[in-house]
Order: structure tokens, then sequence, then C-alpha cells
């Protein structure tokens, strides 16, 4: 995507481990991930005499490490996760039980969590959702055992103190009011302070990085691209001068014109793929070649199909696409009709 005149009042970011505050009252931390982008941000929030804490990081020992030197110089309040992805909750357990605080989480976001640390309760379901989308066997074993490694997540807290869209939360001085959306995680929280004009955005909206927006075998009969967009178009409403805190890259001001960017982005990839369903039926995962110029890896090929799935499922649901089984079982789309006018 083309660039768009972003503001981003704190160019440098703080070393792992060390704070800076970029409003009254709230630090930003940053965590080291080992794979791209390398790095989370986490936020603080002045609660009292303490801190209320935004995601974790990973569960790994150099996280912990350095999760031990701040709670020497930071008492802990309570901690908010914004989604289940292992970078924002993996450390979630483990950091409730050091600091004696509890967890707040949206539900959906909390079950999915306990689901992923369980690692494959779902996964010959999942495998089989995507190996009916053309996945090759060998890129989706591959993938998943990626995904299973027992260093990035953490036994979960037995309980959990929910979330809901439009709850407000006193922390501090200050209210937060929490914003959930569907499409890149079940029910991701996102918070908003008026008085400070601070957003926390978690992964749904970022400077530089499209946020993924899957289907898989647990989302398969919803329709998250259209959540997602909804979630766009929501954000696009927020004051100009709000300072967006997002979990990836730099803080910036721009929320309206960035919600609009990956909007756009979307819409794009949907008439590229109608183009592409006017030709010869084809699998998902072949459509995602088409799409995606950038898969090297078996975890890339995955998450360009999830996402070739989840527009794939938008069309399906307007009457623009369908799918035929082969006598392999694997899904091979192709258009309903072609000249269907996309809609939000």
């Amino acid at each position: 995507m083309s660039d768009i005149d972003l503001h981003y009042p704190h160019a440098v970011a703080p070393v792992a481990g060390e704070t800076l505050e970029v409003a009254p009252g709230v630090l930003w931390l940053r965590m080291p991930m080992p794979f791209p982008p390398g790095h989370i941000n986490l936020w603080l929030l002045r609660d009292g005499e303490g801190w209320a804490v935004v995601d974790t990081g990973l569960a790994t020992v150099a996280v912990k490490d350095l999760w031990h030197q701040l709670l020497q110089r930071y008492r802990l309040t309570r901690l908010i996760c914004t989604h289940y992805h292992h970078d924002h909750a993996g450390l979630a357990g483990w950091l409730c039980q050091q600091a004696g605080i509890r967890l707040s989480m949206a539900q959906a976001e909390y079950q999915a969590l306990q689901k992923a640390w369980q690692r494959g309760a779902d996964s010959e379901k999942e495998a089989g959702f995507y190996l009916a989308a053309g996945l090759p066997a060998a890129s989706l074993a591959a993938a998943i055992d990626s995904f299973r490694d027992g260093d990035f997540i953490a036994t979960p807290p037995a309980s959990v103190t929910p979330l809901a869209d439009g709850d407000v939360l006193a922390i501090g001085s200050h209210r937060w009011r929490v914003m959930t959306y569907a499409g890149h995680a079940p029910e991701h929280a996102l918070l908003y302070s008026a008085t400070l004009g601070v957003l926390i955005a978690g992964d749904q909206l970022l400077p530089k990085i499209t946020p993924s927006v899957g289907l898989n075998a647990a989302n398969r009969l919803s329709d998250p691209l259209g959540e997602w967009l909804a979630s766009m178009q929501a954000l696009q409403n927020l004051p100009a001068s709000t300072l967006v805190l997002p979990s990836h890259q730099l803080p910036f001001v721009g929320a309206a014109s960035r919600a609009g960017q990956i909007a756009r982005y979307h819409r794009q990839q949907l008439a590229k793929l109608s183009v592409l369903l006017q030709g010869p039926p084809a699998s998902a995962y072949a459509l995602a070649q088409a799409l995606f110029s950038r898969l090297g890896n078996p975890v890339a090929e995955l998450m360009a199909v999830s996402e070739t799935l989840a527009h794939l499922r938008y069309l399906q649901l307007r009457g623009q696409a369908s799918y035929a089984l082969t006598a392999e079982g694997c899904q091979h789309w192709s258009a309903i009709c072609c000249e269907s006018t996309l809609q939000g």
C-alpha cells in the first residue's frame, strides 16, 4: 500500500524492558520477539499507587527476565489483554501469579487463549480445514509445528474478569472505554480515553503492517472480513487528534487515514480475487499464490490461505462466489456473478 500522512510524535522506541511516557500516566514498554516484527509494545497505565498493564509479551525466558526486573520497579494492579494471541497474552498466567494480580479479557478471547495453550485439542479439525483449502500437507505440518512452541505460551490464569464492548474501566484518574471488534481475533478489545485522547489499539490498527484477517476451523461460519471492515469504518470516527498506541511499530496520529487505507487494501484484494474467480475453478491455496507476493515459508503460506479464505467467505455470503468439492475433497472456488458490486 502507498504511504499516507501519519504523524509519529514518538519516533524513537524504548529499548526492551525500559519505559517511555507517551501521555500523562501512560508508559510505553517494549518486549522482544524472536520472529518478525521482532517486538511487541505493552502499555502501563497509572492506577493509583500502582500500574495496570496492557498485554504481556511471549512466555520466553528473555521476556520473563525483563519482567522480573520490571516488577522490582513497578507494582502492578491488574492485567488487561487485548486478545489471545501468544505475544499479547502468552505470559498472562505467569505474570498474574508473579504480581498477584487478576486478568481482564473478553470472554471469547479467554476461551481462545485456553485452546491455544492446550495446543492441538482441535488440531485434526484444523488440519482438515486447511487441507480442503489446498494447502500442501508438508506446509501445513511445518506451520503447525512452529505454532506448538511451548516457550511462547504459559498456563493461562484459572479465571478471568470478562470485558465487554461498552464497558468503562476506571484506571487511576482516567476512564477507558472498551471497544471490541472481530476479524483479527474473535473479540479483540481496544481501550479509548477521551480525556487523554489516546487509543490503545492492540493489533486492530497498526501504522505500517496490515493485520491478518483470517478464516479458520473455529470461525468458518462467520464473516471475519465483513466484521473487520465494519471495525475500520468505526475507527474512522475517532477524533483526528487521537494518539494511537499500536502493539507493533510506533505510536501515531491519523487513525481515520490509516483505517481507511486498510479498508481500501482489502477492497482491492476483493477486486483482484473477483477477477481471478472468472477463470477456471481454483483452490484457496492457488488463489493465495496469485494474491500474495511474499510466501517464503510455511507459516506465511498458511496465513495467506487463511486470509484468502476470509475474502472468499465474504464473497460467498454476498452471493458472489461458491465452491465445489473435487473427488479428493478439495474446495475449488469460482464466481457466481461477475457483475455484483462489492458491499461492506
